[in-house]
């Protein structure tokens, strides 16, 4: 026994407390420039430990590109060592992942290993802007700012200021290789910071897209971590939502900044000057090969040079003797062409200003006239209308344990209310489906649940049109249904379990779209073996159901399922009954289905289940017949009213 203790001692020891506490295992550097030299992170290790100190024996680095900096290896009883921890990014572009591997001591002798990680992403020095020339003098980026409606509220996305935010920031991709997006959201209370994550993740997805239509690859885009704030926002909106530009935000212009300097290119034709070697020529040899001739003839039509140059080199090329060549041939051709034609200083202007490091193996020296020039070509997006679909209105769902009215109170109702009113003072027709829903729990004073959920329903619809009356003088239209969910009473169940199923849920029907084309409303069946807890989300034929809920949902505002969990006879658990197993399989088919529908921003409010059937079918188990004769019996079905219907 006292070996068992101390088994169990050592085991509490390390799993529990661990043998060092890690805040943040990985630590993302972000983007970081080559040229900028190194960059450093700390990681916080802390001892748990109340009297044995842990000693860092040995780490190990996966190349000399990472070193650890702190010199420091012991960490005191209880206390906390910073390690720091420096990357080189030198000729190392693009995205990285290191690891360190650290070996501890702790105590006497008992040894561990632990894992620290770094990433970010590398931006090449040698990237620098396409267009010969050209640079932002100016930039300033105007964040877009929108108030979704629900958290599954997308419409935004199709307005033109959501076009003209990507054109805007597309010109940090152009000269800075990368952007860096972010998004603050502003709630008024921290339990909606869940629902909106979702909708944070589609606006990702729909501004990647914009730029992969504009000819930028994806992996150019970059977003930071979102950040949440408490605030007061309009009673009719769900959150403030403002997207912006990391390294150029602007908040106090009304429009976008950008100038861009010398954004103008010259047809290869008009170049007055081409010379290409594999090396770096001496300044003679370019002056020999220039038609100074040209040069003149230029100077006779215009009356002046505005010479403009370009050197593109390779990465073997010295970049500072390249600059000093670029210098001393701008005054050897001012020179040259003084002695030739007379011209005075102010009337020739020569400008060897952009070195390019290329990949490839020539060296290029390109000379234009700037009278040459022609205005750089862009892909133009032209604003069109804005023709925007409305978003479906909140739903509002609340428990009826404590209360069996609505509970107008709420801001959640409030939120719900201002919509409904606000979209039919816009000329909206207004409908609302109510679904009262309890659980199989005994209530006091009553014997017919279904008739209690008929009760709650009532209710709703009398304060309901009342309300409405009230605030616009017209009559609500209203349907409902009552239904009783949940599993069978049990007093040795926790009450708990009945909870979820005593509810309100209020939808209204607005701005669903009948006249899109509907899906064909098929069941959806799994049939299983003994290991099923729930359906499977990723399989191919769920996600062919679920694109028949999220179409039903846009075309009508909600869909209707009945849901069918079916088990044999044959025993499975001792501490469970079948029958209990198979309602425990629906009840978390369901939750899956929900968080599916979730991440494809459909409102599980807008999912009705009117019906649950737990059954226990086939023949009794003799321990004698093939257990595969058995799976018929084993399935789960997911119904849409509409199929029964039909």
């Amino acid at each position: 026994m006292k070996q068992w203790g101390l088994f169990i001692g050592i085991l509490w020891g390390t799993c529990v407390f661990g043998q060092i506490r890690i805040s943040e295992p990985i630590q993302d550097l972000g983007d970081i420039f080559e040229n900028k030299g190194k960059v450093s992170t700390f990681f916080e290790l802390t001892n748990p430990y109340f009297e044995d100190s842990i000693l860092i024996d040995n780490i190990l680095t996966p190349c000399g590109c990472t070193a650890v900096l702190t010199e420091e290896r012991i960490i005191l009883p209880r206390s906390t060592l910073k390690l720091e921890v420096s990357y080189d990014p030198t000729n190392r572009p693009g995205l990285f992942v290191k690891s360190l591997k650290l070996e501890t001591i702790t105590g006497k002798d008992e040894r561990n290993s632990i894992y620290l990680k770094i990433k970010g992403n590398v931006i090449a020095k040698n990237e620098l802007v396409k267009d010969k020339g050209a640079s932002l003098e100016e930039y300033k980026v105007v964040p877009l700012y929108f108030y979704p409606i629900t958290a599954y509220d997308t419409s935004y996305l199709d307005f033109n200021y959501f076009v003209t935010f990507i054109n805007d920031i597309s010109y940090e991709v152009d000269f800075y290789q990368f952007t860096t997006i972010g998004f603050e959201i502003e709630v008024e209370d921290d339990k909606q910071i869940e629902e909106l994550e979702n909708l944070m993740r589609y606006t990702q997805q729909k501004i990647r897209r914009g730029f992969r239509i504009r000819g930028f690859s994806e992996d150019r885009v970059f977003f930071a971590s979102p950040v949440f704030k408490e605030a007061e926002i309009p009673v009719w909106a769900s959150a403030r939502v403002k997207v912006y530009s990391v390294n150029f935000n602007s908040d106090e212009e009304e429009e976008s900044i950008i100038v861009v300097s010398d954004d103008k290119i010259v047809d290869p034709e008009n170049l007055v000057f081409r010379y290409e070697r594999f090396r770096l020529p001496e300044e003679e040899e370019v002056l020999e090969q220039l038609n100074f001739e040209r040069l003149e003839s230029k100077l006779f039509v215009n009356g002046s040079l505005n010479l403009k140059g370009s050197i593109e080199i390779s990465n073997r090329t010295s970049l500072k003797e390249t600059e000093k060549l670029a210098a001393s041939l701008e005054k050897s051709i001012y020179k040259k062409l003084k002695k030739s034609s007379g011209i005075k200083e102010e009337n020739c202007i020569i400008h060897i200003d952009s070195i390019h490091v290329h990949d490839g193996k020539k060296i290029s020296f390109l000379l234009w006239d700037r009278s040459d020039e022609e205005e750089q070509t862009t892909l133009k997006f032209v604003e069109r209308e804005d023709v925007i679909t409305p978003p479906l209105l909140p739903t509002f769902k609340q428990t009826t344990i404590f209360q069996n009215t609505v509970d107008k109170a709420s801001r959640e109702f409030r939120h719900f209310w201002e919509n409904i009113i606000a979209n039919y003072r816009s000329g909206h027709q207004i409908k609302i489906l109510i679904e009262s829903s309890t659980s199989h729990r005994p209530i006091e004073g009553t014997e017919d649940k279904y008739q209690y959920a008929l009760m709650v329903a009532q209710n709703a619809k009398d304060f309901l049109i009342k309300k409405f009356k009230q605030e616009t003088g017209a009559d609500l239209q209203l349907e409902s249904r009552s239904l009783v969910r949940g599993p069978a009473w049990d007093e040795k169940k926790d009450a708990a379990v009945y909870d979820e199923f005593e509810y309100l849920n209020l939808v209204p029907i607005v701005h669903n779209r009948p006249t899109i084309p509907a899906h064909k409303p098929s069941p959806y069946q799994v049939n299983f073996d003994f290991f099923f807890n729930g359906v499977d989300t990723t399989a191919i034929v769920f996600n062919n159901f679920s694109r028949y809920i999220c179409n039903a949902v846009e075309k009508d505002g909600y869909v209707e399922l009945r849901i069918e969990s079916s088990i044999s006879q044959i025993p499975v658990e001792k501490h469970i009954s079948n029958l209990d197993l198979a309602y425990k399989r629906s009840y978390e088919s369901q939750i899956r289905m929900k968080e599916h529908l979730k991440k494809k921003l459909i409102d599980p409010n807008r999912v009705l289940i009117i019906e649950e059937r737990i059954l226990i079918q086939g023949p009794k188990y003799d321990g004698k017949t093939p257990i595969l004769k058995y799976r018929p019996y084993q399935y789960l079905r997911i119904i849409p009213e509409k199929s029964l219907r039909n």
